[in-house]
């Protein structure tokens, strides 16, 4: 049946287990499940175009990695990996080749809340030229998962760098580093609001929610 969401669905349980999945998995399984078909439901992948998202050349070294990266999203039942595109011959991750292609069955996780990644962010962190997209993905998730799509709750977010540093595992540098990427890719747009003396605080939206924000901590003056 053919679906017209412009976003997938991933669930905050599994991207908030950093104990279990790597930030690179997570930003890979987010990716495959955005590509999936809706015929097969199944994502074409191959070794090479997975090491060029991140920037990376078809060096032995780089094909090594992407192949283990894969070979443990198999074993952690991220994906089922097929030769055909019918999928019924079914690979072992260690079994591909560099130069493959093949086709991926993607598992649908579970959870008690998700949140929406909307394809024309997945399409921003491609078109940038970073090379750490995993990690500017998961610093961009811990974002936006705060951000509840309801008339109730607030229209952004305002979480801490301490918090991001707490819950991500990634020291301030790298979180400040990739914040400015993610402004500078248009995914997210933030202000920061000084609060009180010595007291600075950032407010988040997604790029394509920037009017939102901006009217908020700039509300125009009444007409006379």
């Amino acid at each position: 049946m053919r679906s017209d969401k412009n976003y997938v669905m991933i669930y905050d349980d599994f991207m908030n287990d950093v104990e279990s999945y790597s930030h690179r998995e997570q930003f890979y399984y987010v990716l495959f499940k955005s590509m999936v078909n809706g015929i097969t439901r199944s994502s074409t992948i191959n070794i090479d175009m997975m090491a060029g998202i991140m920037g990376l050349s078809s060096h032995s070294k780089n094909r090594t990695a992407m192949k283990e990266l894969l070979v443990s999203m198999e074993e952690k039942k991220l994906l089922l990996l097929y030769e055909d595109i019918m999928m019924r011959k079914e690979i072992s991750a260690k079994d591909v080749k560099a130069t493959g292609v093949y086709h991926a069955k993607i598992t649908e996780m579970s959870g008690h809340s998700f949140t929406k990644i909307y394809y024309e962010d997945i399409y921003k962190f491609l078109d940038s030229d970073e090379k750490s997209k995993d990690l500017m993905f998961s610093i961009y998730f811990n974002i936006i998962h705060r951000i509840f799509e309801s008339e109730s709750s607030s229209p952004y977010s305002y979480v801490t760098i301490d918090t991001i540093k707490k819950e991500t595992g990634f020291d301030k540098k790298t979180i400040m580093k990739h914040i400015d990427n993610l402004k500078e890719s248009k995914i997210i747009y933030y202000e920061t609001v000084k609060e009180g003396v010595d007291k600075d605080k950032n407010y988040y939206v997604r790029w394509a929610n920037r009017d939102v924000l901006i009217d908020i901590l700039h509300p125009k003056e009444a007409s006379a």
